[in-house]
């Protein structure tokens, strides 16, 4: 057998990732269908609104996974582009962990509620960097933050 070139090995494994955290996606679907997992919580719980967030990010971040992988596979070409290959692998297996961890089978409605809504408040926090950077306002992205922190904690 052939030595494995670090950078295929890494593709193999983003490649897992994703496919794994697909595997996992799968069963919801972005609009919960009768008889799926999602539709089940969503419909028993009074978390509703807020596990279908969890769900909806999660697909967001499997998307953005299986886009980085195929950008890796760009990448990847002989003698091109020697080091950007690591910056995309290591997006696309941010974005297939978030995936997971949202999507995990063994956790609670409610705690995929919570991990929901602590996902959006990481993309409330990424809103005022960039418009605090870009001199805007910040005051509505943080006020959100605060109503949904105040959410988490009264939830667990």
């Amino acid at each position: 057998m052939g030595e494995v070139h670090p950078i295929g090995h890494m593709l193999d494994q983003t490649e897992n990732l994703v496919r794994f955290a697909g595997e996992l996606g799968d069963a919801y679907g972005q609009s919960p269908a009768a008889g799926s997992v999602a539709a089940r919580e969503c419909g028993e719980t009074k978390l509703g609104s807020a596990l279908l967030n969890a769900y909806l990010a999660a697909l967001g971040h499997l998307g953005a996974a299986m886009d980085f992988t195929t950008g890796m596979c760009q990448l990847c070409r002989p003698k091109i582009h020697r080091y950007a290959v690591f910056a995309v692998a290591r997006a696309a297996i941010e974005s297939g962990a978030r995936a997971v961890w949202l999507l995990d089978p063994e956790i609670t409605p409610r705690e995929r509620a919570i991990r929901g809504l602590r996902e959006r408040c990481r993309g409330l926090r990424e809103r005022v960097r960039l418009e605090k950077a870009m001199g805007e306002s910040t005051i509505g992205a943080r006020r959100r933050i605060v109503l949904l922190q105040r959410t988490v904690q009264a939830w667990g």
